[in-house]
């Protein structure tokens, strides 16, 4: 028995990664087997990436072109995942790559399932990141071989930390894609956002999935872009935060009641934290600066999580800018700790050209 897989991959301005994800995925095809196909969703990209994505589809029969205008990356994964016709749909970010063992790994792991009667909805596995391909980046202690129907461990990691956020390192089943589809289809929701929506996703592909299996191996690799397009600052990255949380706090009620309430607000004091370091460290002039962190401080989202506890496991800036939006006058503190993080970065840009 064969498996087939569709990587989908949205696509915005990936000029500079997008032959690095390509080449780490099409090294597995197997010109025997109809294995897998890649569809490129580009939407709305601003460099020659538009070009690159047909360059690859000319070039190679598995891989397919859409173009959409700037759509976000929450509808760009719902046209990969309408596009595809895999028995499994794998995500992928234009600036990761992906292991030359994925489809090997994933196949062998469905076949073991397939030939105990069994078919997981999602099979979930591990990362790590591009700098260090052998660490680990989670510490799931889900079992393997295992075919997990109940889902309540899953629903409480997902309220805990982020730990479960990405989609990238998930496979799901072209039924489980049905279903979600067919939904999103009968209540006419549309949503166009790129921050938060990974959130948002998981969340219901955990939800609507009949049965969860992990897979304990480095599938996939992580590289930081933070000019890529959930990197950097955005205007629009906390509304679209906002419209994320309250739509998990439903899966959440449903999930556990209140149960987790407080370390949901946790994360959402830390939503509040990358908000204004991602503003405040950001390059863009000092008036836009301060307008911006003025519309960030009256927000009510802001208002109502900003002044809570930072989850343990919140990383040193997001603790750092916690204290500073906590001062007797925060847009001072604010806008001085980004005046001088963009001198030191001038200072050490001299120092470079220089050298």
């Amino acid at each position: 028995m064969s498996v087939k897989f569709t990587v989908i991959v949205p696509v915005h301005n990936g000029e500079k990664y997008i032959d690095d994800l390509m080449g780490s995925v099409l090294c597995q095809v197997d010109e025997e087997e109809d294995n897998f196909e890649v569809i490129l969703v580009e939407n709305g990209s601003e460099d020659v990436t538009p070009a690159i994505c047909d360059r690859y589809a000319e070039e190679y029969e598995c891989v397919r072109a859409l173009h959409f205008g700037p759509i976000g990356a929450y509808r760009a994964r719902r046209e990969g995942m309408r596009a595809a016709s895999g028995d499994y749909l794998v995500f992928a970010d234009v600036d990761d790559m992906v292991s030359d063992k994925l489809i090997d790994e994933l196949t062998r792991y469905i076949l073991f399932f397939n030939e105990r009667g069994k078919r997981p909805d999602v099979i979930l596995y591990n990362a790590a990141t591009d700098d260090n391909r052998d660490k680990r980046m989670f510490g799931f202690e889900f079992e393997e071989n295992k075919l997990y129907s109940d889902k309540t461990a899953f629903y409480k990691l997902m309220q805990l930390n982020d730990s479960l956020n990405a989609l990238w390192n998930k496979a799901i089943s072209s039924g489980l894609a049905a279903r979600i589809l067919e939904e999103e289809s009968s209540s006419h929701e549309e949503k166009s956002f790129n921050h938060g929506e990974d959130l948002l996703q998981t969340a219901e592909i955990l939800d609507k999935a009949g049965s969860i299996a992990y897979l304990d191996s480095i599938l996939y690799y992580y590289r930081e872009n933070n000019s890529g397009l959930t990197g950097g600052y955005h205007r629009d990255a906390l509304e679209n935060q906002v419209k994320a949380w309250s739509a998990f706090d439903e899966y959440a009620a449903k999930w556990s009641g209140d149960t987790y309430l407080g370390l949901i607000d946790e994360r959402k004091t830390l939503t509040c934290c990358i908000s204004v370091a991602k503003l405040i460290y950001s390059g863009i002039p000092g008036g836009d600066k301060k307008r911006d962190l003025a519309a960030i401080l009256e927000d009510p989202f802001y208002r109502t999580y900003a002044a809570g506890k930072l989850p343990d496991w919140a990383p040193e800036e997001s603790v750092f800018v916690h204290k500073l939006m906590m001062a007797d006058k925060p847009m001072k503190e604010l806008l001085a700790s980004g005046r001088s993080f963009r001198f030191r970065q001038t200072i050490k840009g001299l120092i470079r050209r220089k050298k």
